[in-house]
């Protein structure tokens, strides 16, 4: 465990102490020190971890109750197991994870006094580090912009689940205001049956976020008021989100009115549904302010944003209302 010693050293003479260790810096300093990859895989994590004094790392049957876990017989020399049963991208997390864990396990060992604190708080704090160093901020923003804020090509270049790529775009793009939400088909039925179709209320937000700079107060029944996401309500009848679900096919919406938002009044917004065997399963939905609706459309041309006009005649004596501040990230599998 020398070179990991030599590392948590140099995290002490920075002035960490024995308490949890803020998850992105510490993914910033873990890649430059040991110079990982900008898009490390599983061998070069392996392999990283090997270098580090690790004694084992392997493949087991956890019985689904964990998806990793690592210990250790002497204090000195540990082990790492992860579930064999799951893809190669949750294994490469699940290694990360762990080994946040273990570096957070060796402070509190070379600091007398300090204190070890786990539970959820450290479970949390690892998946952050795992999603740092598999999505380093540099790379990351860059293909979100050149993407147009494209969670669906951001998956095809990190594999992540994506839920796990829009709280990560929420991370990384503070310095652009922005909301984003993931939102799933809901199923009925007991299990074994088939989905219900797509209608009115199957599709729910499993995940909200968004950036600082980004708030939205609007009026009941305005436009503006009934594309924001809300936690447990489906996506509003006629909406940018149910139109995608329903046509299968991404929708470009500009929306003015019954709204503020950083002094300007509306939003531009994108809905991309997610395919699966044939079915709309997600659609992913981000917005901007109405001044940065290019940022959404970047490398694409000919994409026309809808005429705001006809949005307000679409929506035209609906009733509703929704605030940026009932958005919040609604638990999810992210991993």
């Amino acid at each position: 465990m020398e070179q990991l010693d030599r590392f948590c050293a140099s995290l002490m003479e920075s002035g960490t102490q024995g308490v949890l260790v803020e998850p992105e810096w510490l993914a910033e300093r873990f890649v430059s020190f040991f110079d990982v990859s900008g898009g490390p895989r599983f061998d070069e994590i392996k392999t990283l971890l090997e270098c580090l004094g690790i004694q084992s790392i392997r493949g087991s049957n956890l019985a689904g109750r964990y998806r990793g876990i690592h210990y250790t017989m002497d204090g000195v020399s540990y082990h790492i197991e992860y579930e064999e049963s799951e893809g190669r991208e949750a294994q490469e997390h699940t290694l990360l994870h762990e080994t946040y864990e273990i570096i957070h396990e060796r402070l509190a060992a070379l600091q007398p006094g300090s204190s070890y604190s786990g539970g959820r708080r450290l479970c949390r704090a690892a998946d952050r580090f795992a999603a740092a160093v598999l999505m380093q901020p540099g790379l990351f923003t860059l293909f979100t912009e050149t993407s147009g804020f494209n969670v669906l090509e951001l998956r095809k270049a990190y594999r992540r689940s994506y839920a796990t790529l829009t709280l990560r775009m929420a991370e990384v793009m503070a310095h652009q205001p922005l909301r984003i939400a993931l939102y799933d088909r809901a199923t009925a039925g007991p299990a074994g049956e088939e989905p219900t179709p797509p209608v009115l209320s199957s599709f729910f937000p499993s995940v909200i976020a968004g950036t600082p700079g980004f708030s939205i107060q609007a009026r009941p029944g305005s436009p503006l008021s009934l594309e924001i996401p809300r936690r447990g309500k489906p996506a509003t009848q006629g909406s940018a989100v149910d139109r995608a679900s329903s046509t299968g096919e991404p929708v470009f919406l500009k929306v003015r009115g019954g709204g503020m938002m950083s002094g300007e009044d509306g939003m531009a917004l994108v809905a991309r549904p997610v395919i699966w065997k044939g079915e709309v399963e997600k659609v992913a939905f981000v917005a901007v302010p109405i001044s940065h609706r290019d940022k959404l459309t970047h490398g694409l041309r000919g994409v026309p944003f809808d005429h705001e006009a006809m949005v307000c005649s679409m929506y035209e004596n609906l009733p509703g209302i929704a605030s940026s501040r009932d958005s919040g990230v609604v638990p999810a599998q992210t991993t």
